[in-house]
């Protein structure tokens, strides 16, 4: 009879033994596309160095747009990553970077929403007649959502939509895109 109880109820040290520790999974992805940067207030003028003295920014403008994130699972659809994005500089010579620490949260297997606070810098790219800006230094906010059109076991490509809004003093920077990207998952054990 004990033998009989005992096959039935397994041990605390073999219940012990079956129990799989999760892994660690590191995430991480690139992407590219396009994006539009709105300078707020209108007319905005950003001291410089040179010749050509201080630079008027413009309303919006049209760029190319870039990013980068890695990261860490927590959860089996939740990751705390550092997101990098970048708006190149387009006719008014401005260039935008943000750096940020948020969370990934895939709301079904393809969909993902994520979201972070951080760090913006400003930046003039000189001409021939002009030094560069001074970096400006802001704090920062970004949003991003994206749905995986291609999907493997650890590898993805998907289409992103991005808006982020950087404080640089009373300049007021809001970079909205739209970027094809891919993501690796790289489990640790």
């Amino acid at each position: 009879m004990a033998f009989s109880v005992c096959a039935i109820f397994p041990s605390p040290t073999r219940a012990q033994n079956t129990v799989q520790p999760e892994p660690v999974v590191l995430v991480g992805g690139l992407s590219f596309g396009v994006g539009d940067k709105l300078f707020t207030p209108d007319g905005f003028v950003v001291a410089s160095a040179g010749l050509a003295g201080p630079r008027a920014v413009p309303r919006h403008e049209r760029s190319v747009a870039k990013g980068a994130f890695v990261g860490v699972l927590v959860t089996r659809r939740v990751a705390i990553v550092f997101d990098t994005n970048f708006t190149g500089a387009g006719a008014s010579r401005f260039s935008n970077r943000l750096n940020t620490v948020g969370v990934r949260h895939w709301l079904a297997s393809r969909i993902w929403l994520g979201g972070g606070v951080g760090l913006g810098s400003l930046r003039y790219q000189p001409d021939s007649e002009n030094q560069a800006l001074r970096l400006r230094q802001g704090i920062a906010l970004n949003a991003a959502t994206g749905i995986e059109i291609v999907h493997w076991r650890l590898f993805a490509l998907d289409l992103q939509a991005r808006i982020s809004i950087a404080k640089y003093g009373q300049l007021r920077v809001t970079h909205t895109a739209i970027q094809l990207g891919y993501e690796v998952w790289l489990p640790l054990r």
